[in-house]
């Protein structure tokens, strides 16, 4: 799988994109987990809220994965607000849950990317 260091200096954004892409199919399920928190910030205040996609801007969840990714999203929320020490799980999502959120937000790779390079002023 390849490093934060590795996909931040890809040489081009296709190249970014697939990175990201493999580390969410396969790489640790951190990948997936910051992946769900940063698409669901993309989401508007009000899809955000309603757990919905009801504009059609290109960024956050689409329609079909708005409901299921953004209660994983906040699953992963809570899970990190809650003391190491009081968690009742290791992991912020069930195995089922994982696999599930692996399969859907891999699609979502260009936008991460997107987010990579917005957030480190990097790009190509």
């Amino acid at each position: 799988m390849f490093t934060a260091d590795e996909v931040r200096n890809a040489p081009t954004k296709a190249a970014r994109t697939e990175m990201i892409r493999d580390n969410i199919t396969a790489g640790p399920w951190i990948w997936v987990a910051r992946a769900l928190v940063v698409l669901h910030d993309r989401q508007t205040n009000d899809e955000r809220e309603a757990q919905t996609t009801s504009h059609s801007n290109g960024v956050g969840f689409n329609g079909t994965d708005a409901n299921i990714l953004s209660s994983f999203a906040e699953q992963v929320r809570a899970w990190e607000a809650t003391p190491p020490q009081e968690r009742r799980y290791a992991m912020p999502l069930s195995p089922r849950q994982m696999e599930l959120a692996r399969k859907k937000v891999a699609k979502y790779a260009r936008q991460l990317a997107d987010e990579v390079e917005k957030r480190l002023g990097v790009g190509a």
